[in-house]
């Protein structure tokens, strides 16, 4: 091989390593940098780069952030009640004042307790939250106290004509059934659907526009439809057991085309998974294990989880399952 040969064969070795260098998976996702990680660990909400870098404290005695669509303020709950912030944590204002401490249902899971989303058309804050309900049988004084679910909507300013409304109820008279278990609220990217969870499956409300003459509180009607009938009931387990699963918690890619899901055993423990939901068929797979609470990156590219994997914390996993990166250590409810 003559010199000008070797040296032309070098050079192709450096450009192939170079290559392969550039696509090397790096340890954490550093194209999420730019963009604010929320979380929350021991009661507080906690901020961080996309990373997980330069984490912060944001807000005390707060737990399930959302960022409004663009990202200049922050929804949080606290103490059973909504309120909302700047995005640096400044100007904390309370939104609802419909629940007082301690009057939510003793039973409820202290993440499931409310569920916010942001409407990105109107500027208005839709949520789950949990309640009490005395279930009393005809002819009796006394019943037994039973936990329930219901979906709301408030503006980000509420006025005295404009305030609280509530969507989807426990006893859901709407959908002619009663304990409906309507919670964990998903506003699309676009603001035309709104996903939630009923019954252990996904549902989807599409926005109607009734009249622009109509006031805004009567203008807007949804139509319900059940989008994936996914809840699994009596299932038998190893220990001879029977397991009820469905799914808990949902969060839309970018692009509007796929839902991130949580499929959980319901009323106990044992099965956390996050899986996909293609929209338009329908079709759903399993994306990771011990897994739960996923909230989709804004480029799509990653989403956000609590999970068990060596380290219990805020992950960022990839759409494939296939990479899988500690963003937070001991924190949970992530929100992108």
């Amino acid at each position: 091989m003559g010199r000008h040969s070797l040296v032309v064969v070098c050079l192709l070795a450096l450009a192939a390593f170079r290559a392969s260098a550039a696509q090397a998976p790096s340890e954490r996702p550093l194209p999420l940098r730019a963009w604010k990680l929320a979380f929350v660990r021991d009661g507080d909400i906690w901020i961080a780069h996309g990373d997980g870098s330069g984490q912060e404290l944001l807000l005390k005695n707060a737990q399930s952030p959302a960022w409004s669509p663009d990202r200049k303020q922050i929804a949080f709950a606290r103490e059973g009640n909504v309120w909302v912030a700047k995005a640096d944590g400044t100007e904390q204002r309370q939104v609802t004042k419909k629940w007082k401490r301690g009057s939510s249902g003793a039973r409820a899971p202290q993440r499931w307790s409310v569920l916010i989303t942001w409407d990105p058309r109107l500027k208005r804050l839709t949520f789950s939250h949990d309640e009490l309900f005395s279930i009393t049988r005809a002819g009796e004084k006394e019943g037994d106290p039973v936990t329930g679910y219901s979906i709301f909507d408030i503006p980000v300013h509420p006025t005295e004509r404009y305030g609280l409304e509530t969507r989807w109820e426990f006893p859901d008279h709407a959908a002619e059934f009663n304990f409906s278990q309507s919670f964990g609220p998903a506003w699309a990217p676009d603001g035309k659907q709104l996903a939630f969870v009923r019954y252990g499956d996904i549902w989807l409300a599409t926005r109607v526009d009734q009249g622009a003459e109509l006031p805004e509180d009567m203008r807007w009607g949804y139509e319900v439809t059940r989008l994936a009938p996914l809840a699994t009931y009596d299932g038998a387990t190893y220990r001879a057991s029977r397991e009820n699963d469905g799914v808990t918690h949902l969060s839309w890619s970018p692009d509007g085309k796929v839902i991130a899901y949580s499929w959980q055993r319901l009323g106990g423990s044992g099965t956390e998974e996050i899986h996909l939901l293609e929209v338009a068929t329908g079709k759903h797979w399993r994306i990771a294990q011990d897994a739960v609470d996923p909230r989709f990156s804004p480029d799509g590219t990653w989403i956000a989880c609590t999970a068990r994997y060596g380290k219990e914390g805020v992950w960022a996993i990839s759409p494939d399952g296939k990479r899988h990166v500690l963003l937070a250590e001991d924190g949970e409810q992530p929100a992108w």
